[in-house]
Order: C-alpha cells, then structure tokens, then sequence
C-alpha cells in the first residue's frame, strides 16, 4: 500500500528545524506519544550522538497502530485522530494534538523507521520508512511514495521508532536538558500515572536518583491550596511535620488580589515545598544541605501537570511564570524562590479550558490560564501573610522578653547595689552609671543604623519592583529599534543607513544600557549572596563590573580592570563585596559626570590583586575632580554630600560592608589618574580555610 505525508513542502523542510529548537525536546515529544498509546515503559537509547550521524530508539509497550493509524493519523500534520474527550484504554486523557513536534522530531535524523504492533491486531506487525534524503530531491512531497509493509510476529504490542543518522549532534547540555525532561515528564512526586520513560545514556542513572531521593523530609514548610469545579478556592499551611498551621477560605485566598467573585478556570491542586538551605537548618539532619541544593536544581521551579503528564516550559530555568524570585525580592525573608522550592500544579482540565500551544512551549494565555496564575499567586500571597504574622509574634515576644530581661537585670543590680558598703556603693555606683551610658550611646546608635538600613531596604524592594517592570519595555525598544532600522533599509536603502544609522546605533546602547540597569537591583538583592560562605573577591568584582559595561560604553567612560592571575578567597556575604565595588564605582561614575569637571578623559581604573601580607588589596581610582568641598573625614557619614540630589548613604554603605569583611579601607583625596582612590583591604583566606 501506497500513503502520502499530509502537508506542504514548504512545511516539511522547517520540520526538526524551527518547530523543535532543541533535538532533547523532539525525543520528549516522542514519549509522549507512548504515554497516549497506554504504554507504562518507554525506553529512549542512544548511541553515538556526540556527534552527527549517531541514533537514537525509542521502543514502548503500547497498544501499536494499525495501517490506518498510521496513514490517517501518524502521517498527517494538522489533523490529530486522538479525542481530548475520550479517555484512553488506560484512562488516560490524550496528550497529542496536532502531530508538529512528533513530526518535527522525525526530522531530526536522515531516515525514521517506524515498526508497530497493534494490540487490535495479534500476531501482525507494520513496517515503513521515511528517507528524508528522498524528499529533500523532490520537486513534491506527493512524488514520494510511502510504503508501509504488513509481516507476521510472535512479538508482544508496541512501537518501535528509530532515528538513524542525527543531523544534530546532542551535547552534554543537550543530555542534561532531555534527562531532566524525561524524568519530569510524568510527575516523579506522586504520579499515578504508571508512565516511566527510561533514558539509556551516560549520566542519566546519576540525575535519576538525584530526582528519586525526594527530600520532603527536609523541609521548612509546605503550601496545599485547590480550586473546586466551581472555581472556588482553599488552602492549608503546614510545617516540616506535614501538620497543618493554618487554613484558608476562598475569601482570605481571593481576597488577596480583591477578587469578589470565583477563579474562572478547570480544577486544579497547588502544592509546593520550601527549604531553607542554609547550613545551620542542616546541623541535626540526615540529609546535608548540598544534597538538597542539587536535588532542586533538576526538580525545583513549578511545574504544571495536565493530564499527569508535565507541560514545559513552565518549572524550567528562567520560566518563573508566578513571579516568585521578584515577590522574593520584596520580602527576602518569608517567601519562597524557584532555588529553594519545589512545587507543581495538578490540574483536571477535562473541560479543556487551558490550550496547549501549537508548538508545545505552555498554554494559550487565555482567561482559563490568567485565572489559574492569579489562583497560585493568590495562594502564595496568602501563605507569605501568614507567616510574617508569625515572624511579628516571634519579634514581639522576643522584645517583650527582652525588656522583662533588662529591668530583672536592674533589679539585680540594685540588689547588688544594697548590699555593698558606703565607699564601695559610690564606685559601683559610678561604675554603673558610665555602664549605662555606653550602653545608651550604643542603643542610640543601634536605632540610627537600623532606621538607615531601613530607609535603604524601601529604595532596594522600591527599585527592584520598578527594575522588574522596565526590563520588558528596555527589549521592546531594543527590538522596535532594530525592526525600523531593517524596513528603512529595505525601503530606502544605504541613504537611510547614512542619514539615521549612528541614531540607531545610539538608541541600541541605549536600550541595552537600560535593560541592564534594569536587571542589577534584581541581581543584588538576591538573598543567597547576603549568607556568609568562602568566595572569590576578584570574581565578583569581574561581575559587578561587567554588569556596568553598556552603561559605561553610553558614558563613554574607560573602565579598566586589572584582575589578578590566581584566586583571591576571602570569607563574608558576597553582597558586601558587590556594595562596596558597585558604590566606589557609581562615586565615581557621578564624579566624571559632573558638569563642572575640567576632565575630558573619563577614566575609571579598579584592581584587586594579593597584597603579600594575608589581605586582598581592592584599588578603585577615577579621572575625576577628587574630593573637594568636604572634610575627608565627613565623607563617611550617612547624609553628607557634595553631589545636588545625592544620598550620602553611599560611603557609609562600604565602611559598613568593609568593617562586615573584617577589613578596613584608606582614601586620598587625589589618587594616581587625578581623581579620588579608595584602597580597600580584606583578610585573605589560605587554601586550607573553608
């Protein structure tokens, strides 16, 4: 019997190319067609495929295809032979559509054979081959023949499809990605699915168990929430025993984003797990903390489940589609991040109100899918709310517990104080009194730091939020830029370039220079660089520095960094480190941008190299004016500048940070390229300090 492939020549040559970015996402697409033919085993195999030509196999045990499910279906694009309303022989709701991405990933090799054994069909087995090569010389498709062959077997149901000659070679990080995809694929947390592909590559076994571990046991707490068929909603709290702390109505949940009325989308269940990773949670653990980092890092994010079978892109890295490394941002403290996370929403969509799309990257973002997002968002505000309740009740208590302390304390030193004699009574006394009043010396400058400190944590989550919400504008003007640049071209030609090319050219740094201002408050308020651990001074200096690149390319400012040849360890928070560069840098970045500067070489020279005596010497100099019109000594205090609409708080920032490091800092008020220099130096660690 002769078939066609259904669909247009034009189509069939962006097949394995456009539809699927990624050869890993073609293998994926495949075994989720064994999952719809009720297979519970899928092996995927490979061999050779570091580099072009090697293969790939993947055999399941599923109900097989008869001659017309292969020509009526399998072959044809556009049209899928699978009912959304139907549930499989397993109960199972098909996860096919269209046919694009199993298509597309028969494209990705020379030729695709295809051997079947259909359940309906004992004893019988269908063959047929696709040679692309043939296709590919064909003035049409419809000039190629396909001959799909009927043979007896004594082999048990299934499907067997094999990739021979892989046009793409699948990297390391290819691997990576697929086994990832592969073992999320059907919920590895509490899947009733009986679905388990199998990957038979290297590495594989390893991130398999890394995923199976499954350490619920460790967390910190956990968030239940559901919407019911009418849309209406609930949540549960629990802590690390699974004992529930607190429970919600579809009031308390809705209300956080002032909705009156019910979610308008399909039944679904919102779980997710937190941790806190850092290494004094872990001391009485069975678990260390780094097994439970590198069990997140394959699982964490979270994930959507339709029809127990995982929908990408969402869980993924850089697709946090609930926005919960921002809302983390805001409140560091009590909420959760796809770094210390692991979570999934379940959804019962037989109503088919959520739409994959075409491609396969997520659903359509209808209401449907608006809605479900609010939902989970909701949830997320509401358990955030409550447990900062319980951190004011913790602080409360802890204060009221500290002043029972102090006026004990009095007490007992009255006590004392009536038991001593005349002349030794008037010692203590005085004693006493100069005790106290370093101690209200100490207090009152332990309220100033705190109200500055507060004052620069409304700046930071204030312009973290605005930072966030100017990325996405920064790209569209990038975007706009280069599209009206390439139609003038295409329509003017070379006069156009000639009249307005360096006009673009200066409204592309600019955009990119906004994109990244935009994204390093976000970068700096990460809340994993505020612990202290062992790193590399020299590193995160290249960091900050290369976050300010556009920035000091649209200033036309030459900043040069000289980065030493071996490590330079030291111990502490990274984020005092990033303050202390990216202060002393934007000091001088303001100081060269002065209009009154006589300097028309705009310089900024930063190294940081071993002193030779145990520290770290950080060296940041500018071209500028230097430190005139205030006392070098003042420059320290928080609130004092020279600089219309500056801060002050600046300087004050990096005493702070260096004092945190346990280091101290120098400045002249003119340095070697003319300009003010900071010299700071921090106690380096030797190899065997950890």
């Amino acid at each position: 019997m002769t078939d066609h492939l259904a669909f247009a020549p034009e189509i069939l040559r962006r097949l394995g190319e456009e539809l699927v970015p990624h050869a890993d996402q073609g293998i994926v697409e495949l075994a989720r067609n064994s999952y719809d033919a009720n297979a519970t085993t899928c092996v995927i195999s490979l061999d050779r495929v570091d580099a072009p030509g090697g293969s790939v196999t993947i055999t399941d045990n599923g109900d097989g295809m008869s001659r017309s499910d292969i020509a009526e279906g399998w072959l044809v694009l556009g049209r899928s032979s699978k009912d959304r309303r139907s549930l499989t022989r397993l109960n199972r709701v098909p996860a096919g559509d269209k046919g694009l991405g199993r298509l597309a990933a028969l494209r990705l090799a020379s030729v695709a054979a295809l051997t079947t054994r259909p359940r309906e069909e004992p004893g019988v087995e269908y063959q047929m081959e696709l040679d692309w090569r043939r296709f590919d010389g064909a003035r049409l498709v419809e000039d190629v023949p396909i001959v799909i062959h009927r043979r007896d077997t004594t082999q048990e149901p299934g499907t067997v499809i094999e990739l021979r000659d892989l046009r793409v070679r699948l990297r390391r990080a290819d691997l990576q990605r697929l086994a990832r995809a592969l073992i999320l694929l059907s919920d590895p947390f509490e899947s009733a699915s009986g679905f388990r592909p199998e990957l038979l590559a290297p590495g594989f076994a390893e991130m398999e168990q890394r995923v199976r571990a499954q350490y619920f046991d460790e967390v910190e707490y956990r968030i239940h929430a559901e919407i019911d068929d009418h849309g209406i909603a609930s949540a549960a709290l629990l802590d690390w025993r699974g004992e529930v702390v607190r429970r919600a109505d579809h009031p308390k949940i809705a209300g956080r984003s002032k909705r009156t009325g019910a979610y308008e989308t399909s039944p679904a269940m919102f779980d997710l797990w937190a941790f806190n990773l850092s290494g004094a949670a872990f001391t009485s653990r069975s678990a260390s903390v780094t097994e439970v980092r590198e069990w997140i890092s394959v699982v964490g994010g979270v994930h959507i489940y339709q029809s127990n079978l995982r929908v990408p892109p969402y869980g993924d890295n850089g697709a946090d589609w609930l926005n919960m490394n921002l809302r983390r941002a805001r409140s560091p403290e009590l909420r959760p991040s796809t770094n210390t996370s692991v979570g999934r929403v379940t959804l019962d969509d037989e109503d088919q109100r959520l739409v994959q799309k075409t491609d396969r990257s997520g659903f359509v973002e209808n209401e449907a899918f608006t809605e479900l997002r609010s939902f989970a968002m909701d949830a997320l505000d509401w358990a955030a709310a409550e447990r900062l309740q319980d951190a004011e009740k913790r602080r409360n208590a802890e204060r009221e517990r500290a002043k029972k302390n102090t006026k004990t304390t009095e007490q007992d030193v009255q006590t004392v104080e009536e038991t001593l004699q005349a002349a030794e009574l008037k010692d203590a006394s005085s004693a006493f009194d100069r005790y106290r009043s370093a101690i209200d010396r100490q207090m009152r400058s332990l309220r100033e730091d705190v109200q500055l400190y507060r004052t620069l944590g409304t700046v930071g989550t204030t312009t973290s939020a605005f930072a966030h919400e100017s990325i996405k504008p920064a790209g569209r003007i990038e975007q706009a830029a280069k599209v009206i640049r390439s139609k003038g071209l295409r329509i003017f030609g070379d006069p156009f370039e000639e009249a307005l090319g360096s006009q673009f050219e200066s409204l592309l740094r600019s955009a990119r220079a906004l994109g990244r201002w935009a994204q390093m408050p976000l970068h700096l308020l990460k809340r994993d660089s505020r612990r202290a651990i062992r790193f590399d001074l020299s590193q995160t200096v290249e960091e900050v520095i290369d976050m300010l690149g556009p920035f000091m390319a649209e200033a036309r400012i030459d900043l040069s960094y000289d980065k030493p040849l071996g490590e330079t360890p030291i111990y502490g928070p990274p984020a005092a480190a990033e303050a202390i560069v990216m202060n002393l840098v934007v000091n001088s970045i303001n100081a060269l941008l002065e209009e009154e500067s006589p300097h028309r070489v705009r310089r900024i020279k930063v190294d940081c190299e071993d002193s030779g005596d145990g520290f770290v010497a950080l060296t940041v100099g500018d071209s500028g004016p230097g430190i005139v019109g205030i006392d070098i000594e003042e420059i320290w205090l928080p609130g004092r500048t020279t600089r219309e609409g500056g801060t002050g708080l600046g300087l004050t920032i990096v005493r702070d940070s260096v004092l945190d490091l346990g280091g101290e800092i120098a400045v002249a008020a003119t340095g070697a390229l003319g300009g003010a220099e900071f010299i700071v130096l921090v106690p380096m660690l030797d190899q065997e300090s950890v």
